[in-house]
């Protein structure tokens, strides 16, 4: 893989390799979008030779897509668009609750967000994320961020969502305050099956280098 030219979609590549088998539609999309977003960076690419290596690469992988489709199980792709939402939801309520209700919050939590950041982007394919989606990927950002900060400064990461309204605040109070909330109601999950994310996938995570 040309490092400098498809760097940015390393990651999602990774996140395909790691799901082929537990959650063939969710590795399939990723890799799309890695070959999507990667042949966009190869033409852009001002180094035509490392522009040329990376594009033998996603034609290498576009390949590998075809051998892969087999493996959705003839899952449509409008009904794949229902199986990776359901997926990534269940990875940011897993993530979410996992950082509020842990003893300590650890760097692992923060690759947890970070990735979920990165899934989140995956439903790009579908056409732009919707104000909920994009509200949830900025509350990732947010949350990755705040917590390696914390831990590098060796202060306690705040857990939760800090625009979230005081529970012991009236409604009224609540209503009169203009607040982003950014994760404070999640819509209902499409009409399909909850898929749960690999057991493995995220905290505890053994690679901890944030992609």
């Amino acid at each position: 893989m040309s490092e400098s030219v498809l760097k940015a979609v390393k990651p999602f590549f990774t996140y395909a390799a790691q799901m082929r088998e537990t959650v063939p539609v969710m590795a399939y999309y990723c890799k799309l979008y890695a070959v999507q977003q990667g042949m966009q960076a190869v033409n852009a690419s001002a180094d035509k030779e490392k522009a040329k290596l990376a594009k033998d690469y996603l034609m290498t992988e576009l390949g590998d897509l075809e051998k892969m489709k087999p493996m959705l199980g003839g899952v449509n792709k409008e009904d794949a668009h229902a199986v990776v939402e359901n997926f990534v939801l269940s990875c940011f309520a897993k993530a979410d609750k996992e950082e509020r209700t842990c003893e300590t919050v650890t760097k692992e939590h923060a690759v947890a967000f970070n990735h979920c950041k990165n899934f989140i982007q995956v439903l790009s394919i579908w056409g732009d994320l919707t104000e909920e989606w994009k509200k949830r990927q900025e509350y990732c950002k947010y949350k990755a961020g705040t917590i390696l900060k914390c831990i590098k400064e060796g202060t306690e990461p705040p857990r939760g969502n800090p625009f979230e309204p005081e529970p012991e605040k009236n409604v009224e109070e609540v209503k009169d305050q203009v607040v982003p909330q950014m994760n404070a109601s999640l819509p209902s999950a499409p009409q399909t099956q909850m898929i749960p994310p690999p057991a493995s996938f995220l905290p505890p995570i053994t690679n901890t280098g944030m992609q």
